[in-house]
């Protein structure tokens, strides 16, 4: 299965990702609008094996933070 993601919203909280290495990062009340990003689903006996999305520039993980104000932390 495939489709097209949108997301966008506006960080009212604290955002932790300690995958990332980030703890906690204060609200800041900024609106974050990410591109159109086509995903590809597998889904077997009903549930959802694998979710695959394409590298959009600006998008994911690294598109929110960059809109925040936040820098990637380096591995």
């Amino acid at each position: 299965m495939t489709a097209k993601a949108h997301i966008s919203g506006t960080q009212t909280a604290p955002l932790s990702l300690p995958a990332l290495g980030i703890q906690s990062f204060a609200a800041t009340g900024k609106h974050v609008q990410l591109p159109y990003e086509q995903l590809t689903a597998t889904v077997k006996n009903g549930k959802l094996t694998r979710l695959e999305a394409e590298h959009v520039e600006g998008g994911g993980v690294p598109g929110v933070l960059a809109q925040l104000g936040a820098k990637m932390p380096t591995p």
